[in-house]
């Protein structure tokens, strides 16, 4: 039951963006990368940024599993869903300045830590519009997540019982 309270609340703004985008078809950035390195370049920006925001950078140890794995993804593509293909998508029309700003403080707002996620969702937003593939925050998202869920595994399991 706590895994579904965990996952629960993401489910509605993901739901939402997928229902948004695909009735409104919001506008894009324009394309500047490919996809592959769109994915690669949001992958390695996920895993910088998870260092980044490390107090004692080390690798993760603990694996995940699959299934955390396809959560994760499945919850970071819903989420980017939302803020960067709906809302920074539509505030294109206000300028990619205006975009960034609106898209990364209503991600952040709806975060347990606020303040944190100004920074994340902001890379996540300028991945997007520098890049101009969609597959560069989600990228992005899913590895930072992984990484973060794994390091939370890691400290769970070293704690003596």
């Amino acid at each position: 039951m706590t895994r579904v309270r965990t996952v629960a609340p993401f489910l509605l703004p993901g739901t939402l963006g997928v229902a948004l985008t695909l009735s409104l078809n919001p506008p894009t950035p324009s394309t500047h990368l490919g996809v592959g390195a769109g994915c690669a370049g949001g992958a390695a920006l996920g895993g910088l940024l998870f260092l980044a925001q490390q107090r004692n950078p080390r690798p993760p140890v603990a694996p995940i599993g699959l299934v955390a794995v396809v959560v994760l993804g499945v919850l970071a593509l819903a989420e980017e869903l939302l803020w960067r293909r709906f809302v920074l998508g539509e505030c294109l029309r206000l300028g990619i300045p205006a975009a960034i700003f609106l898209s990364t403080v209503g991600f952040a707002i709806l975060h347990r830590r606020p303040t944190f996620h100004l920074v994340t969702g902001g890379i996540f937003s300028v991945a997007y519009v520098v890049s101009g593939q969609f597959i560069a925050p989600v990228a992005a998202h899913w590895v930072y997540n992984a990484a973060i869920a794994t390091t939370v595994l890691t400290a769970r399991r070293a704690k003596p019982v």
